[in-house]
């Protein structure tokens, strides 16, 4: 039998009986494509230094939470605070503002609650009206809550993260919270006041608080103490704020913890070598002691703080890594200011799309498209002022196809979902190619048109992986 060439085009139609007699068992190429910026287009306006995006995060009922610094997004005024449709809007009815601070008021850091609030950090005087030093809470429709007031002397709130407990903590470049001695690192509860259980205080800036599942907490920062011991860089605290004695990864330079996988693996970045390579803008995956899983190696090159925000790496459903920041080149190849690892470590080479200039946030919705912040004025070669949006797209890229019934109904041409397909190997003599115009992900079911060039048609089985 000839080969025959089926071209396949994703559709958002209503699911119809898609068909044909074919009697073969075929291979299909997908051929991975790197992601396109989507039409959502909030900009705030011009960039960095005035204006940009630092954080992100998507609530569970899908709207986005924006902070930064800039004075509109989204087609309304907001001051360095605001709530998005996923249309790109602004929620009319979210408009607290962010002002003052120790140079211009800026939102470093969101963290949601369970219980839909939301905790704000960065460099500011005032929230929503209220007097808030650098850190205060939201609630579910903006309005400031009166009951939470830590109070904060000296820097910036650089990170917060939520526990499974509902505590909270908090890093940056502060020396008192509440009024107690908490020297750059802090933990609150969830009331606003400080944890007195919990004091690690390290002697330099702490960039960085990762919360693990089983209660302890990865530290990353410029301190060479931290809870009573000498640490450089990168720690482990047991939950009550003591230094974990048994953690001590071996990597050599400037090493910072930023997430931490579904399988316990530790997502770790900075400037390092994992061998004799000289030392360089690297990222790597720890095991959850802290010995090294995969380090690809040295070479990232285009700045010297590669990761801006703990914002700037996200985990794809699929178990890939998204990494943003400074850089303009990883491992060798070019890659301006965005990046993704496969779920190994390695670099996905099927994904290119970039910025021209600094990227800081990221951010995956529920559908797998991926939010992007930062100060760039274009996002995957089309302008987007600060903030935009990639489409998802699937990893894989030469999968086996086996077609099962032989017939069915249809008319080539005509718009159809794909309605099984099973991707695996098996046997035999005849092929069709399937050249789809769009990568086609096995989840969710998608809708397909074949050309007229197409004899045939086929009844598929949708995949599982």
């Amino acid at each position: 039998m000839k080969t025959r060439h089926c071209k396949i085009k994703p559709l958002q139609n209503r699911r119809l009986q898609l068909t044909v007699v074919l009697q073969m068992a075929a291979a299909v190429t997908l051929q991975a494509q790197s992601p396109s910026a989507d039409s959502f287009n909030p900009g705030p306006g011009s960039g960095w230094p005035s204006t940009s995006v630092s954080c992100l995060a998507v609530q569970p009922d899908g709207k986005i939470l924006v902070g930064g610094r800039f004075n509109q997004i989204g087609g309304l005024g907001r001051t360095n605070i605001a709530r998005l449709y996923s249309s790109g809007m602004a929620d009319t009815n979210f408009s607290p503002t962010v002002i003052g601070g120790f140079a211009s008021a800026e939102v470093k850091c969101l963290a949601v609650q369970t219980n839909g609030q939301i905790v704000v950090g960065g460099s500011f005087a005032a929230l929503g009206g209220q007097i808030r030093k650098n850190i205060g809470r939201l609630n579910a429709d903006g309005s400031v809550d009166m009951t939470f007031n830590p109070g904060i002397d000296g820097g910036p709130v650089k990170t917060l993260a939520v526990q499974n407990d509902g505590k909270i903590l908090l890093s940056g470049g502060f020396f008192t919270v509440g009024g107690l001695s908490r020297r750059f690192i802090a933990r609150l509860n969830s009331d606003g006041t400080v944890d007195t259980n919990f004091n690690a205080q390290a002697n330099n800036l702490v960039s960085y608080v990762v919360p693990q599942p089983d209660g302890q907490i990865l530290v990353g920062g410029d301190f060479t103490k931290i809870g009573g011991q000498f640490r450089t860089n990168m720690s482990r605290l047991n939950a009550d704020g003591t230094l974990d004695s048994s953690f001590n990864p071996a990597l050599v330079g400037t090493v910072y913890p930023r997430l931490v996988l579904s399988d316990q693996r530790i997502i770790v970045d900075g400037v390092f070598s994992c061998s004799s390579e000289p030392t360089a803008y690297n990222v790597a995956l720890l095991n959850a002691n802290g010995s090294v899983n995969s380090c690809p190696g040295s070479g990232g090159s285009g700045g010297a703080s590669p990761c801006i925000s703990s914002a700037s790496i996200a985990v794809q459903a699929d178990g890939k890594i998204l990494l943003a920041g400074s850089f303009t080149n990883l491992w060798g190849q070019p890659r301006k200011y965005m990046a993704r690892l496969n779920a190994s470590g390695t670099l996905d080479t099927n994904f290119t799309a970039g910025a021209d200039f600094l990227v800081q946030a990221l951010a995956v919705q529920a559908d797998g498209k991926i939010l992007v912040g930062g100060s760039f004025s274009a996002l995957a070669g089309v302008n987007r002022s600060c903030i935009g949006r990639l489409n998802s797209t699937n990893s894989f890229a030469i999968q086996t196809l086996e077609f099962e019934n032989s017939r069915l109904a249809g008319t080539p041409g005509k718009s159809a979902p794909i309605a099984r397909a099973n991707f695996g190997r098996f046997a035999g003599s005849s092929s069709v190619n399937l050249k789809p115009e769009h990568t086609i992900a096995p989840n969710p079911l998608r809708f397909a048109q074949l050309s007229e060039n197409c004899a045939s048609q086929v009844d598929l089985l949708q995949s599982n992986r």
